[in-house]
């Protein structure tokens, strides 16, 4: 089961381009920093001492995506100018 389970992964992975997987990842990073900052205004509105512990754990998980955001633009942005 193991062994069939690689192969398919493997050929699954093998099976597309950069492109594809790139814009892959791009989507996902950039939909789940959205659903991030769309929390994190919410429990900012509501207020108290519970959402500023809540905001700040968010924070958490926001920083590291707005990098991979940045990455992503960057490398768009090359793929652009050097075809």
């Amino acid at each position: 089961m193991t062994a069939t389970i690689t192969a398919v992964t493997v050929a699954t992975i093998t099976a597309y381009t950069y492109d594809v997987f790139s814009t892959v990842f791009g989507a996902i990073a950039i939909g789940l920093l959205l659903i991030l900052l769309v929390q994190k205004e919410i429990l900012r509105a509501v207020g108290g001492t519970l959402s500023r512990d809540w905001t700040r754990t968010l924070n958490v998980a926001i920083v590291p995506l707005l990098v991979a955001f940045g990455v992503i633009i960057v490398l768009r942005l090359v793929s652009l100018i050097y075809p």
